[in-house]
């Protein structure tokens, strides 16, 4: 179902910068302190503010993208994700416009995985077509690499409601098929300088067992 219109697996290389923590220490000295005096514990120093300006990103009325919650109560895990679903609505974006020009897809992806989505999104446009009904995404899994300047993230993705058409006709090219298994989608995330987490290696797997 959709051979054409489906995710493709790429792989890539990429390079993501450490993020440092300055501390602040107190370098200033007292006298004997006073017996009644305490030290009252430093506060936690708040997160920094996410400053980026990310694309306003419009995926075509004829496709609705479902993401199930996965706040994982990790602010670093939440925004990997978080830009996870934005690499995958600036796909989707695309498809459903053929605006090649967009430059959401470039935001979200870069190296091997940049090369696969737009080659995949060529494809479709070859051959005018696009994706229509409802697509959902579930079953998130983020796992942090040492040092935080990188991540894996898993998720399945539903596509039982999703048909195949003719961009401008609205023809339906192929229908939804209620029995499509789903695929569970392995890609490697990377912190770029700006703070956006780049997705650079997208791997599916399709008619997986793990996403039933």
């Amino acid at each position: 179902m959709s051979a054409v219109l489906l995710l493709g697996g790429c792989s890539g290389d990429g390079n993501g910068g450490d993020d440092e923590i300055a501390a602040d220490s107190d370098n200033g000295r007292s006298e004997s302190p006073q017996p009644d005096e305490t030290e009252e514990p430093a506060e936690s120093p708040a997160p920094a503010e996410d400053t980026v300006e990310r694309p306003d990103i419009q995926v075509a009325d004829f496709l609705t993208l479902e993401f199930e919650e996965a706040e994982t109560g990790d602010p670093v895990a939440d925004a990997v994700l978080a830009d996870t679903q934005g690499q995958i609505e600036a796909t989707y974006e695309v498809l459903t416009t053929h605006d090649q020009e967009n430059s959401s897809i470039g935001f979200y992806n870069k190296g091997q995985a940049l090369i696969g989505e737009m080659d995949f999104i060529e494809s479709a446009i070859d051959q005018n077509a696009t994706s229509g009904g409802v697509m959902r995404f579930y079953r998130w899994d983020v796992e942090l690499a040492e040092g935080g300047a990188s991540a894996t993230v898993s998720y399945c993705r539903d596509f039982t409601e999703v048909y195949d058409m003719d961009i401008d006709t609205r023809e339906i090219i192929q229908e939804a098929d209620p029995d499509a298994l789903p695929t569970r989608y392995l890609t490697r995330v990377e912190k770029n300088g700006s703070g956006v987490w780049q997705t650079v290696e997208l791997q599916p797997e399709r008619k997986s067992e793990q996403c039933r």
